[in-house]
């Protein structure tokens, strides 16, 4: 927290809301929000109960705060789809920004998780944004194939023996299902890992124009 409020300092910042626990989750609080498709994939399928808890804390802090904006990091790729999707049905007054992913100087795609790495583990986590890079240029050549290019990411994700794998994902934009063939539509292409017991995650977006 102090860490986050000095950078906040040296940014101009007026004020922080920093809320106790207590403040934010009543006792007997029982009400959350949900969602019944697009939560239930990809961090979703490895984490059943996270978005839930996502979507109920936001859903407070925008009831709170009433901003006009709020930004979103397209690193979090699905969390930014669910909470623009949020907003609209739940007919919030915000306009949700989305934020490019800030990386490192080697390619790794800046988190606070990455502080739990070595630095000879944050240095072989770059090959996550080579494996990215490459099915970019996969497209950019005019290779399509969804398998194909899940199965270059594999390979080479695979050539770090201290990386496990626990998805490689070609999917829809507009519902996260899993491309089947050739990519014919705006898709997502992510991959979550586990490194040293670090889950690190990255994506990138790939327009079919």
């Amino acid at each position: 927290v102090e860490g986050d409020i000095k950078k906040l300092e040296s940014m101009g910042v007026d004020s922080v809301f920093l809320p106790s626990s207590e403040e934010i989750y009543q006792k007997g609080d029982a009400f959350i929000i949900d969602e019944d498709s697009l939560s239930k994939k990809l961090e979703g399928s490895s984490r059943p109960h996270f978005f839930k808890g996502v979507f109920t804390v936001v859903g407070k802090l925008f009831n709170i705060v009433s901003p006009n904006k709020s930004y979103f990091g397209k690193k979090d790729a699905q969390q930014l789809i669910l909470i623009e999707r949020m907003v609209s049905s739940l007919c919030f007054p915000i306009e949700i920004v989305a934020c490019d992913t800030i990386r490192e100087h080697n390619g790794l795609a800046m988190s606070s998780r990455n502080e739990y790495l070595s630095r000879e583990q944050r240095d072989s986590a770059k090959i996550i944004f080579t494996s990215l890079t490459a099915a970019k240029n996969m497209v950019g050549e005019g290779k399509f194939s969804a398998d194909d290019i899940r199965k270059k990411i594999k390979q080479i994700l695979s050539s770090v023996d201290e990386i496990e794998i626990d998805y490689v994902s070609v999917a829809s934009l507009s519902d996260l299902s899993e491309c089947e063939g050739v990519i014919d539509e705006d898709a997502l292409i992510s991959v979550a890992v586990v490194m040293g017991g670090v889950r690190l995650i990255d994506n990138i977006f790939c327009e079919n124009n």
